[in-house]
């Protein structure tokens, strides 16, 4: 294409543990770097490796895995929050904030009240003497 960018497909690696994974083209970007390619021959498990030779995952794996899991994540929440009925998380969110606040000024004040009838009472304790 003269002028515009071309057509980068997802790559799809293998993984033992969620099988086959798509990756968008930005991320295999970063994938390809020096820096990311290393953690393959950094061990996941560190010396359990020597009593597991089984256990032969390296940081590069893990983090496939984990870069997978957390596009997971984020396509959940904007399918909960931004293409249903509740359209405004951070009011959601605001008014959780609100109902704990106002949930923990209630114990809070409770709390206050019991200990100043102990203090009370023990005061009149300590009068009779």
């Amino acid at each position: 294409m003269a002028g515009g960018t071309s057509y980068q497909p997802y790559k799809i690696f293998n993984d033992p543990i969620h099988g086959s994974i798509e990756m968008h083209p930005y991320l295999v970007r970063i994938i390809d770097t020096p820096e990311f390619q290393r953690l393959r021959y950094i061990r996941q498990m560190g010396s359990v490796y020597f009593v597991y030779p089984g256990a032969s995952h390296n940081r590069f794996e893990h983090s496939i895995g984990v870069a997978h899991l957390a596009g997971e994540l984020v396509q959940e929440l904007n399918r909960r929050y931004h293409h249903g009925k509740d359209t405004n998380l951070d009011q959601k969110l605001q008014e959780i904030h609100e109902e704990r606040k106002k949930d923990l000024t209630t114990k809070y004040k409770e709390e206050l009240e019991q200990l100043e009838q102990q203090d009370v009472a023990s005061s009149d304790d300590q009068g009779e003497f």
